[in-house]
């Protein structure tokens, strides 16, 4: 499907929305075009400063949503979201069972072969990590953090229970209690690779953030009663010109009504190389006989209209 077609689909679909025949959609490939094409953006801009759309600005609220870089990582890898939330699970179940295992320690001394302060140590350190494993499960923000204590203590059962099983001090069934540990440092690890975002979608993301605070400024600026215009500080000029007015607009026939003036403003014609546009200006209304960017001679102001305006 061209370009074209999609705005067209889009474009009628936003008709459809602002003019209350449809419910405020929540449709990512239509958010994702908003993000993606400056001309619709442009385009829903407009009508949103012509009408005061309470619908279009959610609407472009939704396009510029910035996704958080968790779910950036999670949405371009394949399963990474399964994964993601499988390793979650995992965390918080070694954390369940650590905390289990400190509590019989301590309540059941007969089922374990350690006695005195040891008992107490070892019981604390499950209890302590089991705690910060359930965290890290419950909220992921925590899997970075415990991912420090986990490993290095992965690390250290693991070589001493080779150490211990090739000198025969101990057995492979004893030194399996450590599992929860090995399996914890492993989903902890995990989980924070799987939710790091890539350079490239870094990079998208920092575009996004960009996008997003250009439409802030832009809505900000025209909830002040601004010309629609992109180039809104080349224009200044000839805005503040006419926001004296009380200006109303009409976007079926792409007019701007000015029923407060006074007087005539002087005729200023607008150049455009290979074209005839031009500005005509009444009592009661302006009219702009342009479709695509033009220039205002005795201003410098640029515009790019959507809707053709009709001459008076």
């Amino acid at each position: 499907m061209e370009a074209n077609e999609n705005c067209e689909i889009l474009r009628r679909g936003v008709e459809g929305l602002l003019d209350n025949e449809a419910n405020d959609p929540d449709n990512p490939d239509l958010h994702s075009h908003l993000r993606q094409c400056d001309r619709c953006t442009d385009w829903l801009l407009m009508r949103i400063s012509l009408e005061g759309a309470t619908k279009g600005e959610r609407l472009i609220a939704k396009a510029a949503k910035i996704q958080t870089p968790l779910e950036l990582a999670l949405s371009e890898k394949k399963f990474a979201r399964l994964a993601y939330h499988s390793f979650r699970v995992v965390l918080g179940s070694v954390g369940v069972l650590l905390v289990a295992q400190a509590l019989i320690r301590l309540l059941l001394p007969s089922a374990h072969n350690y006695s005195g302060h040891l008992t107490e140590d070892v019981a604390s350190f499950e209890f302590g990590v089991g705690l910060g494993a359930l965290a890290a499960g419950i909220r992921s923000q925590f899997a970075w953090m415990m991912r420090f204590i986990l490993t290095p203590s992965a690390l250290l059962l693991v070589v001493t229970a080779i150490v211990g099983i090739v000198q025969h001090q101990t057995t492979l069934v004893i030194e399996s209690q450590h599992l929860p540990v090995v399996f914890g440092a492993i989903s902890a690890n995990a989980i924070v690779v799987l939710s790091r975002p890539s350079n490239h979608q870094v990079k998208a993301l920092t575009i996004l953030k960009s996008k997003a605070t250009a439409l802030k400024i832009q809505l900000a600026k025209f909830a002040k009663g601004a010309i629609f215009t992109p180039s809104l500080t080349a224009a200044r000029g000839f805005a503040l010109r006419l926001s004296r007015f009380g200006q109303s607009a009409n976007p079926e026939s792409g007019l701007i009504y000015t029923p407060a003036i006074r007087k005539r403003l002087p005729a200023m014609p607008l150049m455009r190389p290979g074209g005839s546009t031009s500005l005509k200006i009444s009592d009661q209304r302006i009219s702009l006989t342009a479709s695509t960017e033009a220039a205002i001679g005795s201003t410098g102001a640029s515009f790019r209209y959507i809707y053709p305006a009709k001459d008076v």
